[in-house]
């Protein structure tokens, strides 16, 4: 029912959530992007977010994750599997410029589509960072950045499944995010009370 007043520090070089290396644009990403899991503040288990279910194989090299239904991007288009493995594959396409991100996901072989609502990340090998990295990667909207030029462009916007929405980024002075209405998370027992919404 307030605002919120935040000093990033400094002012980020751009907010595009796959070119996107430094801290000030993640502070802000943080707010607006979501991942499939979060991790829970007190216990540091795993907590469902935009996956409401997940299982792990017996070998420990293939990870599933069921979409939580009726999530909704900022700009109202729906959710779906092929955004999650359209952010994997971004980070290994050259054109998008994401050679930043790729330490962390080398030790994921692809990301298979087993039905609209359900993913599949193939570990090459067993290792419990592998989870950790399919878990949090930051689901972008397939539908905005899919032509790399065009995607290239949006640097002073952001649209994500978050619980705040980009309203105002004037740069040399302020970000202004706003409450997401719709967010996903608003009835989620884990989140309720946090400081994010």
């Amino acid at each position: 029912g307030g605002t919120f007043y935040y000093n990033l520090g400094g002012e980020p070089k751009t907010l595009h959530p796959i070119t996107s290396t430094d801290v000030y644009g993640r502070d802000v990403q943080g707010y607006v992007m979501d991942s499939l899991l979060s991790r829970h503040p007190d216990t540091y288990g795993w907590e469902p977010g935009l996956a409401s279910e997940w299982e792990i194989s017996k070998d420990g090299r293939q990870f599933t994750f069921k979409i939580r239904p009726g999530v909704k991007w900022h700009d109202g288009k729906p959710l779906t599997a092929e955004d999650i493995k359209f952010s994997f594959d971004v980070i290994f396409e050259p054109k998008y410029q994401a050679a930043h991100m790729r330490p962390y996901y080398e030790g994921i072989e692809k990301v298979e589509i087993v039905d609209p609502q359900t993913v599949r990340f193939h570990a090459k090998t067993k290792y419990f960072g592998n989870f950790e990295s399919a878990a949090t990667i930051t689901v972008v909207p397939k539908h905005l950045y899919e032509d790399a030029d065009k995607g290239a462009k949006l640097n002073l916007s952001l649209v994500g499944t978050g619980a705040y929405i980009l309203d105002k980024y004037e740069r040399g002075k302020r970000i202004v995010l706003k409450k997401n209405p719709n967010y996903w998370g608003k009835d989620v027992p884990f989140l309720k009370g946090c400081l994010l919404y």
